[in-house]
């Protein structure tokens, strides 16, 4: 048995739990799964099976090279770009937006950079990304300058969602639907073989919307269906029917 162990800052929780939903159907195939707390990190280690090791490892790496792309990615852009829009909701879908669009080439270059065997050391998330990955941070400069300098007036309200109607369009589909179900304040997303793609959502506020939002835009499906019926005075199905028009199916 390979073992491997991946320390994650307990500041980047988030990108914890994206990289543990991404390899819960692996987990099964591991032997000794361990989370632990140790002082500011979250420590996470398997031991990997003997078969089909190198397969195994591959696998481990592409989830872990996309959680960190879109992690550090969304944070980056939030952090560095300037966009004035007082619309919570879509100025964090436009952020996941723009790290998600054009993504795949940024997890090759990751995937190329990441080394994982049970001869290095413990692998340091943060480090990594720190180190490893300045030509990323490079290229998410270009397009936090580009938005910043180039898009200031798409930023009034009805532009904005224009512009996120174009670019959801334009992200490669992962999922070919995803299935909306709303329980009084909870939301919870599903694909078409009923699996969990997420969390669920409780609605307290206009934030949590944002979440709903933006882990629809992470998904990117092909096709939206609601499970119950929307409220076009309901925040959140207005904001979902706006910005997906053309992935968006009623229940039939």
């Amino acid at each position: 048995m390979q073992k491997i162990t991946i320390m994650t800052d307990k500041k980047d929780s988030k990108l914890f739990l994206d990289f543990w939903k991404n390899i819960e159907d692996e987990i099964s195939h591991y032997k000794n799964v361990s989370i632990k707390n140790i002082n500011d990190k979250i420590e996470t280690s398997f031991e990997l099976p003997k078969k089909n090791t190198d397969k195994a490892i591959y696998n481990l790496k592409k989830n872990l090279a996309e959680s960190i792309v879109l992690y550090y990615k969304t944070k980056y852009i939030s952090e560095n770009a300037t966009i004035n829009i007082e619309d919570m909701i879509k100025k964090q879908a436009l952020f996941h937006t723009l790290a998600i669009f054009d993504k795949q080439s940024d997890i090759d270059y990751t995937l190329n950079q990441l080394v994982l065997s049970e001869n290095s050391e413990n692998f340091v998330v943060e480090s990594f990304y720190m180190f490893r990955l300045s030509e990323l941070r490079r290229r998410w400069q270009e397009i936090c300058d580009l938005v910043s300098n180039n898009f200031s007036g798409f930023f009034v309200s009805e532009a904005c969602t224009e512009l996120l109607r174009y670019l959801v369009n334009s992200i490669d589909v992962s999922n070919e639907k995803v299935f909306i179900y709303r329980d009084k304040q909870k939301v919870v997303l599903k694909d078409t073989n009923g699996k969990v793609l997420c969390n669920s959502i409780e609605l307290n506020d206009q934030s949590s919307n944002a979440v709903v939002v933006s882990q629809l835009i992470k998904l990117a499906p092909g096709e939206i269906q609601f499970l119950y019926t929307p409220d076009q005075d309901d925040i959140l199905d207005k904001y979902i029917i706006d910005i997906f028009t053309n992935k968006v199916v009623f229940n039939a």
